[in-house]
């Protein structure tokens, strides 16, 4: 692909993220709201309407956490009806990149718990905050220095 073609990907994806974020459905946004409220709990991120460029076109989920996780959570509603095999496309391309796929009907996603969230996402597994989280929130702290070798010590 050449540079110019890339470009132009690069650009129809920017405003089709955009104009999907604009019309975020009342599912998603509630959604969004939790996982944000779990991520900074945690201390990692995610990304709302994450892009992926992929051969002649791209794709874009809904919600995405990535390294290590590398999560994809897709919020299934009317929208995606009559859409099986271009999901199914998606779906392929993410997991050959290593992504895991989560799919949420809208109701489920309006209704779901913090925990039950946090079980389907990492599955119990330990999830360490990133260093940038923590630099952030240890920022404020008045012997901030001594705290993050601290506990740079006590990680490594």
């Amino acid at each position: 692909m050449t540079h110019c073609a890339y470009q132009s990907k690069q650009r129809t994806l920017t405003i089709r993220k955009k104009a999907l974020k604009k019309r975020a459905t009342k599912s998603e946004k509630k959604f969004r709201a939790k996982l944000r409220r779990l991520t900074n709990r945690l201390g990692i991120t995610f990304q709302f309407q994450k892009g992926f460029i992929a051969g002649r076109g791209f794709y874009i989920a809904d919600f995405y956490i990535p390294n290590p996780h590398k999560i994809v959570i897709e919020i299934d509603g009317s929208s995606h009806d009559g859409k099986e095999a271009y999901d199914a496309r998606r779906d392929r391309y993410l997991e050959k990149r290593g992504c895991r796929i989560i799919h949420l009907r809208n109701e489920e996603a309006e209704v779901i718990s913090s925990d039950a969230l946090q079980t389907l996402l990492f599955q119990d597994k330990e999830v360490k905050p990133t260093w940038k989280r923590i630099r952030r929130v240890l920022r404020k702290s008045a012997n901030c220095e001594a705290l993050i070798a601290r506990w740079e010590r006590e990680l490594a």
